[in-house]
């Protein structure tokens, strides 16, 4: 039987700064992605500003800014308008803290109240400029706006290969503001109006190239954020970004107490209320995925009349995630003349511009590739989810469906495969935040023998490696199949949970007779000669790989079979006294905390080189130094223990497992 999947090639050689920056699991999965040199690794972390307030490329823009600094000079009022959702809001409060910062009089309204002053800002709406007032709108939306004195600041309107283009509103806000105290010679806003920025683009992070060191510097706030609602949930909810969207989401129905400063800070029974509409929406699109066998497809567009708006964007975001196919949701009630809908896609498939060779089909549309939203007639909802589907599904990049698995882990050469995966866990971390657009990276743990248990609520299988759960979704009808087989191969992501502990998200699971031997190294077989117990003295010359002092892991040995020319494995040797290495411990740590670095300095008789090397590794790659040291020595004694008491057939089969997988 063939493998269903295939990982992606890691480089042989895995640079070692980058290894320091995210561990070696963290550069395996970069490399995964292509990036392998320091320069790459640095940009994809952390990516450079563009210069926002200055884009040359963006005339309107600047425009807008020196509208409001003339209003400003003059004296004159500035209102606020915005829509009913709940990025709009926080685009128009990032605006509201901005500009009040500059010492100016602002109004804020709701919806679209008759507005009569001297400049309007229309946040989430393209309103018809009132006469001889001037407009700002804030919108990216499909489709051309136009009207006397009106400034649209939509970057969909700008070429296909601006970086600016598909920003969300809360990052055009952002680039207003930076433009705007650009003009009235002031500095850029500081980063404690970042988490209003990051509440913004929550569930857009494919747009969020020029504004992430923003987002991340509130992310790094004890709950300092300007706003004490977004203080309180970042401050919860720091390690898992997109868990936020939810209750941020739900504060959107108090847009405009809220920006009026009128909230009372009670948005715990509006989170319930509305995780409870999602849950209802994402059971129901689920069941009409499955049942219609829309996962082969690569795109589900599905319409019912009684569901809630509100809950579409995030609903239709968790079942792409689930599934990997483009989702869109529409809300079409019967007694209303348009239908509302969200949608979201895997990175790779433009959402933007399937609805945009449907414009006929739809009132207002916008939005970014993978995450858009749209207005249309409901009499047309039946012919724009037919001809929607078909269009996403031209569209749709097919290997991006099933994302390559970035690490792969064997478990008959990993001593302690939970340590292993809990490590995995950390430094891929170091690569989030993630989402639509980011996906976390895949990782396969080989040659497993799973315990399948049913999940609480019997829906689900789960199984356990060490205290860490992976769930398969809806597989409880085949627990008693999947019972019966032997070694496994499980594809997941690693999902934070809390603290700093995780559980797995099953995406396959498949026989691991299935895994494709490489041609490359199929024709070599290891044989194993066994001297431990004999006290020979051996020849330098004997044509084989003599092992006279264990390796310390797994990977070591497995480098040395690479580089010998030899098929027979001379075992050797014994371990270590690693008391007497433990004891040296202390010196190490003293000698590092003084500066010290370089293994070589580092290195003495009872702490040998490699070991020292291992160490340094950890530490460099962001932990401390003592719970590095015991890590390696407590990993390196238990694989020469094993190396000690290990049937030579059994270490035969370890060599060529790691000759196999080279």
């Amino acid at each position: 039987m063939a493998s269903r999947w295939n990982p992606q090639p890691t480089p042989s050689h895995l640079h070692p700064e980058v290894r320091a920056l995210v561990g070696e699991y963290g550069a395996r999965a970069l490399g995964s992605l292509g990036i392998g040199d320091p320069q790459s690794a640095r940009a994809f972390l952390w990516p450079e500003r563009s210069p926002l307030g200055h884009c040359p490329t963006w005339p309107e823009l600047e425009r807008a800014a020196q509208w409001i600094a003339q209003t400003i000079s003059e004296g004159k009022s500035i209102t606020l308008q915005t829509a009913d959702r709940f990025e709009s809001a926080v685009a128009a409060l990032l605006l509201q803290e901005a500009l009040r910062e500059a010492g100016t009089e602002l109004t804020v309204v709701a919806g679209a109240q008759p507005v009569a002053q001297s400049l309007l800002i229309a946040v989430g709406s393209m309103p018809a400029a009132p006469p001889g007032c001037r407009t700002i709108a804030i919108e990216a939306r499909l489709g051309e706006a136009s009207g006397e004195g009106l400034v649209a600041l939509n970057a969909l309107q700008l070429a296909l290969d601006h970086p600016l283009r598909f920003l969300p509103e809360a990052a055009v806000a952002w680039m207003l503001v930076e433009a705007l105290l650009g003009q009235l010679n002031r500095q850029p806003p500081p980063d404690r109006w970042a988490d209003l920025l990051l509440a913004g683009c929550v569930a857009g992070l494919v747009s969020l190239a020029h504004c992430r060191p923003q987002v991340l510097a509130g992310l790094a706030q004890d709950g300092g954020g300007s706003h004490p609602l977004l203080a309180a949930l970042i401050s919860s909810h720091r390690r898992q970004i997109f868990k936020m969207a939810a209750p941020l989401d739900a504060l959107g129905a108090r847009a405009t107490a809220w920006l009026a400063g009128e909230s009372d800070g009670g948005w715990e029974p509006l989170w319930r209320e509305h995780e409870a509409r999602i849950a209802r929406v994402v059971q129901e699109g689920a069941l009409a995925i499955e049942s219609l066998g829309l996962q082969s497809q690569g795109v589900a567009v599905l319409a019912r009349v009684h569901w809630p708006r509100q809950a579409l964007s995030l609903a239709a975001a968790r079942l792409a995630g689930r599934y990997g196919l483009a989702v869109v949701l529409i809300a079409c009630p019967e007694a209303e003349a348009l239908a509302h809908g969200s949608g979201y896609a895997p990175e790779g498939t433009d959402l933007i511009a399937a609805l945009a060779a449907l414009r006929p089909l739809w009132v207002e549309a916008g939005g970014r590739p993978e995450a858009v939203r749209l207005v249309c007639e409901s009499r047309w909802v039946a012919a724009l989810q037919r001809e929607l589907g078909r269009e996403i599904a031209r569209r749709v990049a097919r290997e991006r469906l099933e994302p390559p698995v970035a690490i792969a882990i064997d478990a008959e050469t990993t001593l302690d495969l939970p340590a292993e995966l809990d490590r995995a866990f950390h430094e891929l971390e170091r690569l989030a935040p993630f989402g639509p657009g980011r996906p976390r990276p895949r990782v396969a743990v080989r040659n497993y023998r799973p315990q399948w248990t049913l999940s609480r609520d019997g829906r689900h299988l789960e199984c356990k490696i060490g205290p860490r759960t992976l769930r398969l979704r809806d597989g409880a009808e085949e627990r008693a199949r999947r019972q019966e087989a032997g070694l496994m191969e499980l594809i997941f992501e690693m999902e934070p949970w809390e603290a700093n502990l995780w559980w797995g998200r099953l995406h396959a699971v498949q026989p691991a007779e299935a895994r494709p031997a490489l041609p490359a190294e199929a024709g070599r077989q290891i044989q194993v000669e066994d001297f431990r117990r004999m006290g020979a003295t051996l020849p330098d010359a004997l044509p084989a790989l003599i092992l006279r002092e264990w390796p310390l892991c797994a990977e070591e040995l497995s480098v040395l079979l690479r580089q010998s020319p030899w098929s027979t494995v001379v075992l050797a040797g014994r371990s270590r006294d690693w008391s007497r290495v433990h004891a040296r411990l202390p010196v190490l740590v003293q000698r590092w905390e003084q500066g010290e670095r370089l293994p070589e300095a580092l290195a003495d008789s009872e702490l040998p080189e490699p070991v020292v090397v291992r160490i340094v590794a950890r530490c460099r790659a962001g932990g401390a130094v003592a719970r590095a040291a015991c890590a390696v020595l407590r990993e390196a004694s238990a694989f020469q223990r094993w190396l000690d008491a290990a049937p030579a057939a059994e270490i035969a089969r370890l060599c060529n497992r790691l000759v196999q997988d080279g």
